[in-house]
């Protein structure tokens, strides 16, 4: 509903607290207690508007206090006289629909608005009743409220604001459908706010298809990382990346983290394998219960395990302010969601730190993050510190950081065609020849001159070139036997030009 509302007289520059916009004395009460005093840039610039009846687009990534700057306006606008839904809010996953409802209710202490979460997961009949008994404000996923609209079970009717949260989110899971349909029973007249990370072209034609002149607040202009956000990009091997987090966890020691695998399958795997280094970890994915996946939030935001190691699609919507850090185990497939992954971070001014462990396979990947931060992306290399010995508490020594060893990984080192290149520590000053030196490789196998490549003999150096899965072999033969009477000394060329 268009409405123009006296309590947004305030110029936008000029507001430095929740008293400036104008909110009722029970919203600014409730802010008080919960030590809210002032305003997010997303809410200052949001709120005004908000009041004012206005539809509103807003690009701003998470964990900007966004869910305030569209909350609050709600219960401002909430009339306790209707028996009505007054406003509906729509977010991607159930996750993400529980943490508003929580949010809201923080701000409706002194109010008393009825406010319903309906997600899928949990029994319609159980959302039906409480729906029966008055909704003010429904706080919904997608899916689960086409459902119900299918039933019959929620009426629409007089909804006056409508809140697309992750609007990016809920288009990329594929829910264009139902929003279309969704809004189709909300009255012509109402408000609508937008809220995404991104902005795709289908959230785009979204907004003009449904919002009419809507402000446009544009707060992260296509950022995808804020200063709060510090960011590196290790260059590691496949067989080296749990390595390389265990290394990082010891070096850095994160508050809590989130660690974002590919697959549900990886996911598990890699919690197992944190829990059997003694480090406190779960899996999240969508293959769980929805109630086991509740148990574990609530843990996690206990502090209850320091690691969450999720997909993309379990830890959208997700609200956990004391994560210090995401680590990105597998590379994101898009920008995307690397804005998404990274947004778990740095939220509400806090400083955050994002990790990318990077594999040869993934470069491809790399490269529409790249065009996205418009800047090349530099690989930093994980810190090879080795672990500490330290006095514990009863003044017993104990061993700190990472339990796990660095070992070569000749599938990221090898080049195009599978080779590997090993640098002796002899050449021509040594008499070193290709014939004696294929002669001395092969040891007693003449078959095995056929993983040799080329042959770079030198004055004081030999590059010599094997296939990747022999170099263990040639290693060995080197710390083993002598050529022509003398030991050769070799080390491995890690880069590949």
């Amino acid at each position: 509903m268009k409405q123009s509302h006296k309590h947004a007289k305030s110029p936008i520059a000029s507001i430095s607290s929740f008293s400036d916009i104008g909110l009722k004395p029970e919203l600014l009460k409730a802010l008080e207690k919960i030590n809210f005093r002032t305003p997010t840039d997303v809410q200052r610039k949001v709120i005004p508007f908000a009041l004012e009846g206005k539809d509103v687009m807003v690009q701003s990534r998470t964990g900007t206090g966004k869910t305030a700057a569209f909350g609050l306006p709600i219960l401002h606008n909430f009339d306790p006289r209707s028996f009505n839904i007054q406003a509906l809010i729509l977010a991607p996953t159930r996750e993400l629909a529980l943490q508003i409802t929580r949010e809201l209710g923080r701000y409706n202490k002194h109010l008393n608005a009825h406010i319903v979460p309906i997600y899928g997961g949990q029994k319609i009949q159980t959302q039906f009743n409480l729906l029966k008994k008055g909704a003010d404000i429904v706080v919904s996923t997608p899916g689960r409220l086409i459902d119900h609209l299918g039933r019959n079970t929620i009426t629409l009717s007089h909804v006056k604001t409508v809140i697309l949260d992750e609007a990016d989110r809920m288009l990329d899971m594929g829910f264009i459908e139902d929003i279309v349909r969704i809004l189709k029973h909300i009255p012509k007249e109402h408000q609508t706010m937008l809220f995404t990370a991104t902005l795709l072209r289908e959230v785009q034609m979204l907004a003009k298809d449904f919002m009419i002149n809507p402000e446009r607040i544009m707060l992260s202009r296509d950022e995808l990382v804020v200063p709060e956000i510090d960011e590196s990009f290790f260059r590691i091997g496949r067989k080296n990346k749990i390595w390389a987090l265990m290394q990082v966890i010891s070096l850095e020691n994160p508050t809590q983290g989130i660690i974002f695998c590919e697959t549900k399958r990886m996911v598990d795997i890699l919690a197992e394998r944190l829990h059997k280094l003694k480090i406190k970890a779960a899996a999240l994915h969508g293959d769980l219960r929805q109630g086991k996946r509740e148990s574990i939030m609530r843990s996690f935001r206990r502090g209850e395990f320091k690691f969450l190691v999720a997909t993309d699609v379990a830890a959208r919507g997700l609200d956990i302010p004391a994560v210090s850090h995401v680590f990105n185990y597998d590379v994101p497939e898009n920008k995307e969601q690397y804005v998404h992954r990274v947004g778990r971070t740095g939220r509400i001014g806090a400083k955050g730190r994002a990790i990318t462990f990077v594999s040869k396979e993934n470069f491809g990947a790399l490269s529409d993050i790249e065009k996205f931060l418009k800047r090349e992306i530099v690989f930093d290399t994980v810190p090879e510190e080795r672990p500490r010995t330290l006095l514990d508490e009863n003044g017993k020594q104990v061993k700190k950081g990472n339990p796990l060893n660095k070992v070569w990984d000749f599938d990221d080192i090898s080049d195009e065609f599978g080779m590997v290149k090993i640098r002796l520590n002899a050449g021509h000053d040594k008499g070193i020849t290709k014939f004696e030196l294929l002669n001395f490789f092969c040891d007693r196998n003449p078959m095995w001159d056929i993983n040799v490549g080329t042959v770079d003999i030198k004055d004081e150096e030999t590059i010599v070139e094997i296939k990747k899965h022999v170099v263990r072999d040639a290693m060995d033969l080197l710390r083993r036997k002598k050529y022509n009477g003398q030991r050769l000394h070799y080390d491995i060329i890690e880069k590949v030009n």
